[in-house]
C-alpha cells in the first residue's frame, strides 16, 4: 500500500514504525545529473555528511548509491534480517511534485508496484538486485519529481521534501538507539 507522507510527523512516525530492527541500511538512488532524479542521491550523501560529523551512528549504515544501487548487494545481504530503506525519485498515480510517498516492495510481488514508476537511471530491476541480496522486503520513501530533464539542483517542490526529510531522519537517527 501506497502512503503519502504529508508531513513530517507522518515521516516520523512512519520511520520509527518501520525502521525497528537493526541493522538499518539507507540507500539513497539516484543520478544528480537529471535534477530531481538526484533526490535519493543528494539526501543520503547530506545525511551521511551530517551523521559522520555530528554523531557516531552504530547499526547504521547511510550509503549514496547514485545509480548503481546493484553494487552494495553485499551491504544489502548483511542487512536482510534488519531494516533497508530506498530512497528515490518515483512517479505514482496522480500524486504532485514534491509529494512524498512510502511503500513497501517485495520479491513476492504482492505489492502495488504497477502504480510506482522508477524514474532513475539504475538500469537493473530493483527485484532482481533485492533476490541477488537474499533479501525479501525493501522499504522505500519516494518524492515525486518536478523535472528530470538535464541539470543540476532540486527544484522547489523537491527540496521542499528534501529539506523536511532531512530534519525527520535526523531526528530519527539522535532519538534513536542507533547513536552511541
Amino acid at each position: 500500500m501506497i502512503k503519502h507522507l504529508a508531513s513530517y510527523d507522518d515521516v516520523i512516525e512512519f520511520l520509527k514504525e518501520h525502521l525497528r530492527r537493526t541493522p538499518i541500511v539507507i540507500l539513497g538512488v539516484g543520478n544528480e545529473l537529471r535534477r530531481d532524479d538526484g533526490f535519493g542521491t543528494y539526501l543520503a550523501r547530506s545525511l551521511a555528511r551530517y551523521a559522520s560529523e555530528f554523531m557516531k551512528l552504530k547499526n547504521a549504515y547511510i550509503v549514496d548509491a547514485g545509480n548503481a544501487p546493484e553494487l552494495y548487494t553485499d551491504l544489502l545481504r548483511k542487512a536482510r534480517n534488519g531494516s533497508i530503506l530506498l530512497i528515490d525519485a518515483i512517479l505514482v498515480g496522480d500524486r504532485r511534485p514534491g509529494d512524498i510517498v512510502a511503500f513497501n516492495i517485495s520479491q513476492g510481488g504482492n505489492d502495488n508496484s504497477q502504480s510506482i514508476q522508477f524514474i532513475t537511471t539504475h538500469a537493473l530491476d530493483l527485484r532482481i538486485m533485492m533476490k541477488a541480496a537474499g533479501v525479501e522486503n525493501v522499504l522505500v520513501i519516494g518524492v515525486i519529481p518536478y523535472s528530470t530533464d538535464f541539470g543540476l539542483g532540486l527544484t522547489e517542490p523537491v527540496a521542499r521534501a528534501f529539506r523536511l526529510l532531512f530534519r525527520a531522519f535526523i531526528r530519527f537517527l539522535s532519538e534513536s538507539t542507533l547513536t552511541e
